[in-house]
């Protein structure tokens, strides 16, 4: 892609609101090259602009978080952004085929490709969704506008951080909305659970309205993300749009911990019960989850239904 220095000086100034105190410079340069698509000639402009670094004997060393971001917001060719495609062709695939089946096998991150599954989910979902009521609308819209920008744990759940620079994730984002949405006394939770793509689902965070007698996920932050991205088309996908099609929920969260980090109701931490699609350092997960999508008949697919526990004690 060709160079554009406005852009990537407005990219290092949002990156600048992080605190180095907050960065782990262990991402080899060469690695960042071949996983993120960030090549020699590009790293070297953005240091030239103030890219954080650290050279050693053995060579540059970035932190991972701002090579992400960069990935994403240049739009280079990195492994993040091609998984993210898969969760635009989820939503894709749902005009053509409201409701959609889902076959996700859970397996330890460390398991040989040949193992055997910890679980499989069989998963019905369904795109149709009841509007969302006025008075959220509002609030969408306005989340809908803050960048998609993966932040360090101290600043991740941090929704002060989060108002003050409008850039958050998904779990910081959906914090923000769940509390801005109570304060106006709407019916909302905050969930944690999938986000179901082929070939990988992965973990996510969001927000549910009641409207009626149902729970309706949205999430206007990924909506947005996906147009800039994957090309998601704003006409048929537009931030008000409930991503129920593509969201499997495993829990609810019950409240939030001295860092601001939720807690997962139903998933105590204790010895042989582990958490949902359990993640590890606020970012890696420690399980692969293989997928496989397909078009249904089933009408009445993702109701409102109990939640499903993924691991037993």
């Amino acid at each position: 892609m060709r160079f554009d220095p406005t852009q990537a000086t407005q990219l290092l100034q949002v990156l600048a609101q992080v605190s180095d105190d907050y960065r782990n410079f262990s991402l080899d340069a060469e690695v960042a090259g071949t996983r993120y698509g960030l090549r020699p000639d590009l790293l070297e402009r953005l240091i030239e602009g103030g890219l954080p670094h650290r050279r050693r004997e053995d060579g540059m060393y970035l932190d991972a978080m701002d090579v992400s971001n960069i990935g994403l917001h240049l739009q280079l060719p990195s492994i993040q952004r091609l998984a993210m495609r898969s969760w635009a062709q989820t939503l894709r695939r749902s005009d053509a085929a409201p409701c959609i089946e889902a076959d996700i096998a859970i397996h330890p991150m460390s398991a040989p490709p040949d193992a055997e599954p910890l679980k499989k989910l069989h998963v019905a979902l369904n795109s149709s969704a009841p509007p969302l009521p006025s008075e959220a609308i509002p609030l969408l819209e306005d989340m809908s506008g803050f960048a998609f920008f993966m932040l360090p744990e101290h600043y991740r759940w941090n929704t002060e951080f989060i108002s003050r620079h409008h850039i958050c994730d998904c779990g910081g984002g959906s914090k923000l909305l769940h509390i801005r949405a109570q304060e106006l006394g709407l019916p909302v939770r905050h969930c944690f659970g999938l986000l179901i793509a082929e070939p990988y689902s992965t973990g996510h965070y969001w927000v549910e309205f009641l409207i009626g007698d149902e729970w309706i996920p949205f999430d206007p932050l990924l909506i947005a993300l996906l147009h800039h991205v994957a090309g998601l088309p704003a006409t048929t996908w537009p931030p008000l749009r409930s991503t129920r099609v593509a969201f499997h929920r495993l829990c609810i969260i019950e409240g939030y911990g001295e860092s601001g980090a939720p807690l997962l109701k139903d998933y105590a931490d204790v010895p042989g019960n582990a958490n949902p699609a359990l993640i590890m350092e606020g970012q890696t997960m420690v399980v692969t989850l293989p997928t496989v999508l397909k078009a249904s008949n089933d009408v009445s697919a993702h109701l409102t239904k109990p939640v499903q526990k993924v691991f037993s004690a």
